[in-house]
């Protein structure tokens, strides 16, 4: 026969209260059942909500983790962008070829500009055309192209700022002595 819980239950006329201490064959009462029951459930219930909070914070860390990643998307989305736009306008200027110098596509005349730059092993600063205290006129009486400049300006290899000896090795092995205005 099967219980229906919408069914309302008949009662003994006589009532028999749960708290009598019945003994079982193990030597536990009914109190001290409940009681060991009850203990559990306790302990399964604390158990439980320890897994929701650890959930409820891997769930949060998670988020967190996905939010970071999103953003860090979008950002670099927004470069490549913003590189995408800005080859697209060189290209339409000027057109694409990939630099020897730099390993990358890029706009023709940045891809010049680099490899003008790396033939540049004869050139001088600024400070050691300073050091030599030639005047304007007399840079013009050399005769020297802008390209002889930066080229060919001295034979002392990769010259770094106070290396250069002055006015003995300038132009590219020739030498300008003090007042003369000429090539040497």
């Amino acid at each position: 026969m099967s219980a229906n819980a919408f069914v309302p239950r008949t009662y003994p006329l006589v009532r028999i209260p749960t708290s009598v201490p019945f003994t079982y064959r193990d030597g536990a009462t009914t109190l001290q059942l409940i009681e060991c029951i009850r203990y559990n459930l306790d302990g399964l219930q604390s158990d439980f909500n320890t897994l929701v909070e650890q959930v409820n914070q891997s769930i949060a860390d998670d988020d967190a983790a996905i939010r970071q990643l999103a953003d860090n998307l979008v950002s670099q989305m927004a470069i490549l962008r913003e590189e995408l736009v800005r080859l697209i306008e060189q290209s339409q200027s000027t057109g694409l070829a990939w630099s020897p110098v730099y390993g990358r596509q890029d706009a023709l005349q940045a891809v010049l500009d680099g490899m003008y730059d790396n033939a540049r092993d004869h050139a001088l600063f600024w400070s050691d055309y300073d050091d030599m205290g030639l005047k304007a006129s007399e840079y013009d009486a050399l005769g020297l192209s802008a390209r002889e400049y930066d080229v060919r300006a001295t034979d002392v290899d990769n010259c770094v700022p106070g290396d250069f000896p002055g006015r003995s090795r300038f132009p590219y092995g020739r030498g300008v002595s003090e007042g003369r205005t000429g090539p040497a």
